[in-house]
């Protein structure tokens, strides 16, 4: 990971730590939403992460904030990852 995103890289490890360990989610949801963090993730290593693949999974991860108990850590992820998607 490039060393200036490694505080969103922490939400999002945490992010899905809490969404494997929910039961409020099927093994496929769950398996969705790790590809969209795993997707992020592989993005930050780079100096420049590609804005559209972020865009995209995030616009798909970001769903994840209707079930209640994940509100708060999508929304430590969103304040980190706002910027890169301009």
């Amino acid at each position: 990971m490039h060393v200036e995103f490694g505080e969103l890289f922490g939400q999002l490890e945490l992010l899905g730590n809490e969404i494997r360990g929910t039961p409020a989610l099927s093994d496929q949801q769950k398996l969705e939403y790790q590809a969209d963090i795993e997707t992020i993730k592989s993005q930050l290593v780079k100096p420049k992460p590609d804005s559209g693949i972020l865009k995209r999974a995030w616009d798909s991860l970001k769903g994840v904030a209707t079930i209640g108990s994940f509100s708060t850590a999508v929304g430590k992820v969103k304040s980190l990852i706002e910027p890169l998607l301009q």
